[in-house]
């Protein structure tokens, strides 16, 4: 579908090029579309990186449904890895990390947290909260960052592979914890 073609396009161009030098002309070129027909659809940039932001964060957050928090985890985690380090999610990432203290980067990208992006993952970590899986005051925003945070760390700063005995260490590590309990002796506060 040419709209589908227009969006998919637009994201590899803003992981090419950024959004400041993103060109409509060459989105519909690349796309094997008129410009007039990208015009038509989406009036300005904004509006053209705004619909493909929102299509792609919708396309990929789908919650996953394994009924444990440690294989929804690493379901969560392993969809994550795969979309950052793809051409769409490189667009995204270049959108909001390197342009993103631009008025007009912030605000298209505030627009990606909105609806699915943000709810789909919370609702499969308040599903583990309801199993008993994880403590009722889970900061739940926290412990995705947290899995989002890490994968980047792990492509853009490590420049490494997020493999699959990665991601289970990283799984192991958010859903075991990373130290023992505190008992009555270990109950000392920071």
């Amino acid at each position: 579908m040419v709209v589908n073609r227009v969006l998919e396009v637009t994201l590899v161009e803003l992981g090419r090029v950024g959004l400041e030098r993103l060109s409509v002309p060459e989105v519909a070129e690349r796309a094997g579309v008129n410009k007039t027909s990208v015009y038509r659809r989406w009036p300005t940039k904004q509006h053209l990186v705004k619909a493909a932001l929102q299509q792609s964060m919708e396309a990929t957050t789908r919650p996953p449904e394994t009924g444990a928090l440690g294989s929804d985890l690493a379901s969560l985690a392993s969809s994550l890895a795969e979309f950052i380090t793809s051409p769409t999610g490189l667009g995204i990432v270049r959108t909001v990390m390197a342009d993103g203290d631009s008025a007009e980067a912030k605000a298209l990208t505030a627009t990606m947290w909105r609806g699915p992006a943000r709810d789909l993952p919370r609702a499969a970590l308040e599903q583990a909260i309801s199993r008993g899986e994880l403590k009722p005051d889970t900061d739940v925003e926290l412990l995705l960052f947290t899995v989002a945070g890490a994968i980047m760390h792990r492509v853009f700063i490590e420049r490494a592979r997020v493999d699959d005995a990665w991601l289970k260490r990283l799984v192991k590590l958010l859903s075991e914890g990373a130290g023992k309990k505190p008992g009555r002796h270990h109950a000392r506060s920071m």
